[in-house]
């Protein structure tokens, strides 16, 4: 769990520096947590064939290539949208007085292949959550 390799900042060399990492193959996934045009044109060339593109970073850059045939073949092109702080506080209330739920089971980072396990047959109760602390 964890990275093997790590880049510092985007340039004109880093997608080319992820696929010599990957064997030429690209990232499996990337998570743009800045989303300006040089990031995004990075993180779009990095990845690889039917891998995913997330776009978490809000900086209001865009895609200057083509979507078709400027992507790799099947890539899954995601993005988060933020909420107001009046949603946050619905969801608040509605959490505080038991109107909605969030099943968790929670496993110590001794027990994650446990957890793991347990998402692959299928007896969570919701997500699981590696507790770190212990």
């Amino acid at each position: 769990m964890g990275a093997h390799n790590t880049l510092v900042g985007t340039n004109e060399q880093t997608a080319d520096q992820i696929s010599a990492l990957t064997g030429g193959y690209g990232a499996d996934t990337v998570l743009d947590f800045v989303g300006v045009d040089a990031t995004i044109a990075t993180g779009t060339a990095a990845v690889r064939p039917a891998g995913a593109y997330g776009l978490i970073g809000a900086a209001m850059g865009r895609l200057q290539t083509r979507w078709y045939g400027g992507l790799p073949r099947d890539v899954d092109v995601f993005n988060f949208q933020g909420s107001s702080i009046a949603d946050v506080q619905e969801v608040m209330t509605l959490a505080e007085t038991g109107r909605i739920q969030n099943n968790v089971d929670i496993f110590p980072f001794a027990k994650v292949e446990e957890a793991y396990r347990a998402l692959h047959d299928g007896t969570l109760h919701g997500r699981f959550v590696v507790n770190c602390d212990n």
